[in-house]
């Protein structure tokens, strides 16, 4: 729980190597999510699931109820985010289970095929398609998979049930989900 992503300009070849830069906080020696103060652009409560697509860095921010999109690798500590999914400003945090809301993501993936983007809302026991990587804040999601509908949160066992799935990745033109 350093409430961090950190950033190698290099991959490590050595035990111990230092970080370049650190995302979510001002700089290596702190670790309280949000900076011990109010959620930002600049910060982080619970950074569990990234990835990097097109440049772009993908960070889900648990606590925060949201996904961070950063346009470029930040290159330097302390960087803002760009773009914030599941929630409509940088400075709100509250849950919600709306095409535009979610509830402690856990983990982002996208299809390098179609950059489809999709979210696991762990929380709300679904996953959150984009068709498209979000420009703007709060964007809403195309469709849902794991429930039949935006506003359905009830857990489930079946063919098009999940419980809480906790990551989702695409390989080969195939979604694999890791329904805890």
């Amino acid at each position: 729980s350093n409430n961090r992503v950190l950033i190698y300009n290099s991959i490590p070849t050595t035990n111990g190597a230092a970080a370049d830069v650190v995302v979510g906080q001002v700089d290596f020696n702190q670790s309280q999510a949000n900076q011990g103060g109010s959620v930002s652009a600049r910060t982080l409560g619970c950074a569990e699931g990234l990835t990097v697509y097109g440049g772009k860095l993908f960070v889900s921010d648990v606590t925060n109820h949201r996904v961070l999109i950063y346009n470029s690798i930040p290159t330097v500590n302390n960087t803002a985010a760009d773009i914030v999914i599941g929630q409509t400003n940088m400075t709100s945090s509250s849950s919600g289970s709306s095409s535009s809301k979610v509830d402690q993501p856990s983990a982002v993936n996208i299809d390098p095929v179609t950059g489809k983007l999709f979210v696991s809302d762990w929380g709300n026991a679904r996953v959150l398609v984009f068709n498209s990587i979000p420009t703007t804040n709060g964007a809403a999601a195309d469709y849902v998979i794991g429930k039949p509908d935006f506003a359905t949160t009830a857990l489930g066992i079946s063919q098009s049930y999940t419980r809480q799935p906790y990551a989702a990745k695409v390989f080969e033109r195939r979604l694999i989900l890791a329904d805890t």
